[in-house]
């Protein structure tokens, strides 16, 4: 990535629009952006590093963001609109890209009345590669770039979306917002805190920034795979051992119930020795447990097998003696079954012949009443044309009497007409003619209607002239009070002066509460300081304490020792004569021999006095440490306070907050002058518009009497009442033609009528005529038929016809009851005829067993079917001759035999058949679940063998990445997966940053990995990246706190700039064309800084380096350079490119 060109417009202390060419800065490879403390030297990289991500560079922390962000719109433009926004021009690849963002701030409303925020905004656009040769070209003028995106055609949109931008952008560069600022931006103070920080927080920092989170997810990944396939195997474990458990209790289940069926064997002797007992038969260990490892699961699987088959065996010969019980059952329910069907049979069609042949007895009764009812039908029939034709005549007449009628009401209304039609028509036609004057009267009425509207017309005119000059006179007095008010007001001129007066007051409010919080700070470190002097004397005390107990162990300590040496001569002075050498002295004389103390001390006492004195010395040297480090506390903290008193310090608190209240009251005085200068404003507006009041008012007066003199005119010559009388005339004409009008409709209508009731009376006449002819005709057509018939009147004629329904009725009776005696005929020979397939179907067997006489079956024999007029041979039942049945020796036979008791037999054999029903289905239940348990068995076996097989080598990996207890490492200092990639990644940093350093100073100093550093608590070893220095010239390690403040800087840009190497490389060996230094070289000696600029040197042949800095010394060295000043000391910012 590489930078061509930034705008930037109020950001920090820039209230204006600055712009900067880097393409231009960068032709050396080497820029200073050089300026007082404070005057926005870091607001550059802020702002580079807001554009592509939309933060700042120096925010490590959420709150820091937040502050950030607030500080970051000018406070120089907190009471205008302007705008704040950065451009940034850059390179990636061989395509350009532009990106636009806004932040969100408040600003005053556009009415002036309060604030309202302004939303954050990102756009990122692609540039056409046209711009290549602009940058070609050379100059600074970082202007042309973005006027050349601005070209139509040059440009494309990418995004404008905050989180799409910070994606592709980030895609674009290969690094995101934390690396940016570790590897680009090494901010003030930040590869300070590299070098310093624990070796287990730089773990973290370098784990973070060379994206190694992918090795720690390599790790969970395959521990938690491990925990599943643990998890898995423990479930196919317990549910292979809960398969084996059933399987054993439903095999033990068919051993018992197979040897209890059997007439072989003892059941007692069966289970001492079936193997379906055994355990190992099974394939687990006395505990019931599975035998593995002891045994292997292919042997456990053909052991279950074996097992499996020798209970697969017992259950087949269990079934067998079971299906010949149950064939014998059935056989016997069969039999039993038949014999009462059998029986059931016959009682059926007995009982069948019985009743259909008292139902064909019961319908020759009736033949005779069914006789004469068909002789009434046959007379019915012959006189029903007689009796329609009688009907036929009545009608006409009702008819003829019907047409006479009307024809005489017809007659009668012509009658009522007094004139005749040539008089009515005469009359319609002088009607007519008065009639049409409704149209000139019409016209007249309309005539009026518009002279009327003229004069309101007029007088309307006149009311609005009148309302006019009322309204120019209002706004006439509304001018004149507007333009007193306004006289009383201040000028806007001095409202203005007080206004930047008291913004320049408020712009000193950020220093103010800078300084106060800086005193606060101050404020808690001398009551913090006042604190621990409170307690020095009480850890004094602790320090005397502890030494006086030092003393008096030690006391103690000596006076036991000298007992117990006192002890040992006693020993010795029992043993000495006199004249003998004494073994210690060697004198022969003896004068006051050692006497044995009253109590001696042990060896345990003495030790436990040594253990003792130890503690207390031990104690009283914490003590003396505690004591030093409170000293060293409170002369940091009073550093700290800057050595003032609690009270100093609240003072200055207290002054500084004073000070920033008055310039709240400035601020809150600003708000009133705002106000002010509104209402000076709101009445200037006000006047204005009364003035354009009075002139709309004055056009308004001179439209209104123009308008009335208009209508006045056009109305002259008529006023309301002769308008009034012109329209009662008119409307008297229009009564009067519309009264004739309606007068000739009615004549019309009555002449139309006259002539319909003549033409009504000639119809009605001829239909009359037509009918007395047909009467006639049917009166000769009646007597004809009268002749003919067998009826001697039209009275006997007329009696003897029973009516349609009636017929229907009587014919559905005879008919009805000629099918049911031929159907009874039927019915009785098909029952007979089935009666003898059932007889003659039965064996000799069944017959017998029923008592059936064999001198019935020849009479069965002959089985003759008749026709409908005739019926068989009785069988069980026959007629006697007068209406009566009687049953024959084969009905009593049956009669005799008992339905119940033969259904009794059948249920007693099936009863029996379903108890073998139900043994077999117990046994296929028992074969079905033994069967299942099987397959559950064998199925999980092989889940078990295969998660056996996935879980060993899980165990071994998970072991060995994440260095616990299943590690197969043999090293006791074992070391998880991202450990060792970090570390190995930190190896090539401090080599890269040793590159570095071995041109500054001729490489007296060196970067080493310290190995023995891990540190920890509790047996927890914390593996951190510990670093050490070796100093060439004393060819020994140093701990990098012991450097001085210039080798520090050196050595820690040293391994930034390695670490910001690296970085690239591990993200593709990506190009970033430029880094920024932030400070830190004022800490160097001249010797220093040279080797240092020589090194940046070196690194600038690849890259471009910007540093920003106030070291007078670079920009003799720097020719190009970003020069930042102050316009006034606490004013706004300015910047000016040098390239």
């Amino acid at each position: 990535m590489k930078l061509i060109g930034m705008k930037f417009q109020g950001v920090g202390p820039y209230k204006g629009e600055f712009a900067i060419d880097f393409a231009a800065l960068t032709s050396s490879h080497m820029f200073l952006i050089e300026g007082q403390t404070g005057a926005g030297k870091t607001t550059i990289l802020d702002c580079l590093t807001f554009a592509l991500y939309g933060g700042t560079s120096g925010a490590t922390s959420s709150s820091e963001e937040t502050e950030s962000k607030q500080r970051f719109r000018s406070r120089f433009l907190m009471n205008s609109r302007t705008e704040t926004y950065v451009d940034l021009i850059f390179k990636s690849g061989d395509d350009y890209y532009e990106v636009r963002r806004t932040p969100s701030y408040r600003q005053p409303k556009a009415n002036g009345d309060g604030f309202t925020e302004h939303s954050s905004k990102v756009k990122l656009m692609r540039i056409d590669r046209g711009l290549s040769e602009l940058i070609a070209a050379g100059g600074n003028n970082p202007n042309r770039y973005f006027r050349y995106a601005e070209e139509p055609g040059h440009q494309e949109e990418v995004t404008s979306r905050d989180r799409e931008a910070g994606i592709q952008i980030a895609g674009l560069i290969g690094l995101d917002r934390k690396q940016f600022s570790r590897t680009i931006m090494l901010a003030q103070g930040q590869f300070y805190a590299f070098l310093q920080m624990k070796p287990e927080d730089r773990t973290g920092l370098v784990k973070d920034l060379l994206g190694a989170e992918i090795y720690q997810h390599i790790q969970d990944d395959l521990k938690e795979q491990r925990k599943t396939s643990q998890a898995a195997l423990n479930s196919s474990i317990a549910t292979l051992q809960s398969d084996i458990k059933y399987a054993r209790n439903t095999a033990s289940h068919i051993a018992k119930s197979a040897r209890s069926q059997s007439d072989e064997g003892d059941e007692s002797e069966y289970d001492s020795h079936s193997p379906i007992w055994s355990n190992a038969q099974w394939g687990v260990n006395e505990d019931g447990r599975l035998d593995y490892p002891a045994r292997t699961a292919r042997e456990i699987q053909t052991t279950i097998d074996a097992t499996a088959a020798e209970v697969d065996a017992i259950l087949s010969q269990w079934q067998q003696q079971d299906k010949t019980l149950q064939n014998q059952a059935k056989e016997q329910y069969d039999q039993k079954k038949s014999q009462r069907e059998a029986v059931e049979a016959l009682h059926k069609c007995s009982d069948l012949e019985q009743r259909r042949l008292r139902s064909l007895l019961a319908l020759e009764d009736q033949r005779q009443s069914m006789e004469a009812a068909a002789e009434t039908l046959q007379r019915s029939r012959l006189a029903k044309p007689i009796k329609q034709k009688q009907d036929e005549l009545a009608e006409h007449a009702e008819k003829r009497d019907g047409q006479e009628a009307l024809l005489n009401r017809t007659q009668k209304e012509l009658a009522s007409y007094s004139d005749d039609i040539e008089t009515m028509e005469l009359q319609y036609e002088t009607a007519i003619k008065a009639s049409q004057g409704a149209i000139a009267a019409r016209l007249e009425l309309k005539q009026a209607d518009e002279h009327d509207r003229l004069v309101d017309k007029a007088e309307e005119s006149k009311e609005r002239h009148e309302q006019a000059l009322k309204q120019l006179a209002e706004a006439q007095a509304l001018l004149k009070r507007r333009n007193a008010e306004c006289s009383r007001l201040p000028h806007v001129e001095d409202i203005d002066a007080e206004i930047q007066n008291a913004n320049k007051s408020i712009g000193t409010k950020t220093g103010l509460e800078k300084d106060r919080n800086e005193a606060n700070t101050m404020l808690e470190h001398a009551r913090t300081a006042q604190q621990i002097e409170n307690q020095i004397p009480r850890y004094e005390q602790q320090l005397r304490q502890a030494e006086a107990d030092e003393r008096e162990a030690q006391n103690t300590l000596d006076a036991m020792r000298q007992l117990a040496d006192e002890s040992g001569a006693a020993k010795y002075a029992d043993n000495l004569e006199e004249g003998i050498p004494c073994p210690v002295c060697g004198s022969e004389h003896h004068p006051h021999p050692a006497v044995k103390p009253q109590s001696v001390p042990s060896n345990k006492e003495i030790n436990a006095l040594k253990n003792r004195c130890t503690e207390k010395t031990e104690a009283k040297q914490k003590a003396d440490k505690d004591l030093q480090q409170l000293k060293d506390k409170l002369d940091s903290e009073r550093s700290l306070a800057r050595n003032m008193t609690i009270e100093q310090a609240r003072l200055r608190v207290e002054r500084l907050t004073q000070q920033i209240d008055n310039l709240n009251k400035v601020a809150d005085n600003l708000e009133e002058l705002y106000q002010r200068k509104k209402a000076i404003a709101t009445a200037k507006t006000e006047l204005e518009n009364a003035k354009n009041t009075v002139s709309m008012a004055q056009e308004r007066v001179q439209t209104a009497h123009e308008r009335m003199e208009s209508d006045e005119k056009q109305s002259q010559g008529h006023t309301h009442e002769s308008v009034q009388s012109d329209r009662a005339t008119a409307q008297h004409q229009l009564n009067e033609a519309l009264k004739q009008g309606k007068l000739a409709e009615q004549l019309k209508q009555r002449i139309k009528k006259y002539k319909e009731l003549l033409d009504q009376k000639l119809t009605q006449q001829t239909g009359l005529d037509k009918m007395n002819t047909d009467i006639k005709t049917l009166n000769r057509q009646l007597d004809d038929m009268l002749r003919q018939s067998p009826f001697h009147s039209l009275e006997e004629a007329t009696r003897s016809y029973l009516g349609e329904q009636a017929e229907r009725d009587l014919d559905n009776q005879v008919s009805a009851h000629e099918r049911q005696v031929i159907e009874a005929k039927t019915n009785l020979n098909s029952a007979r005829h089935e009666f003898r397939s059932i007889i003659m179907g039965m064996g000799a067997d069944m017959r017998h067993t029923l008592r059936i006489a064999n001198a019935t079956m020849d009479t069965l024999a002959a089985d003759s079917r008749g026709d409908d007029n005739s019926t068989t041979g009785a069988l069980a039942y026959t007629g006697d001759g007068s209406g009566g049945v009687i049953t024959t020796e084969l009905g009593k036979s049956i009669n005799a035999l008992d339905v119940e008791w033969f259904s009794n037999q059948e249920e007693i054999a099936e009863n029996e058949l379903h108890e073998a029903h139900n043994a077999s289905g117990q046994i296929a239940s028992i074969q079905s679940e033994w069967e299942a348990n099987v397959n559950w068995l064998r199925n999980h076996i092989r889940q078990w063998r295969s998660d056996v097989q996935r879980f060993e080598p899980l165990q071994r990996m998970s072991g060995l990445t994440n260095a616990d207890q299943y590690s197969p490492s043999a090293s006791k200092r074992k070391m998880s997966l991202i450990t060792f990639a970090v570390t190995e990644r930190f190896r090539d940093v401090l080599d890269r940053a040793n590159d570095l350093l071995s041109d500054i100073q001729g490489g007296i100093y060196e970067l080493r990995l310290d190995q023995n550093a891990d540190s920890g608590t509790g047996g927890v070893t914390k593996m951190g990246l510990a670093i050490t220095v070796f100093d060439r010239r004393t060819e020994q390690e140093r701990n990098p706190a012991t450097l001085s403040g210039g080798e520090t800087f050196f050595v820690s840009l040293a391994l930034a700039l390695a670490l910001a190497d690296i970085i690239q490389a591990e993200n593709g060996g990506i190009s970033m064309d430029t880094l920024f230094v932030d400070e830190g070289f004022g800490t160097l000696s001249e010797d220093y800084l040279a080797d240092v600029m020589d090194m940046l040197h070196h690194i600038a042949r690849k890259r471009d380096i910007g540093i920003i800095s106030h070291v007078g010394f670079l920009k003799g060295q720097i020719a190009e350079r970003i020069s930042v000043s102050r316009v006034t000391p606490d004013g706004e910012s300015r910047l000016e490119v040098l390239a």
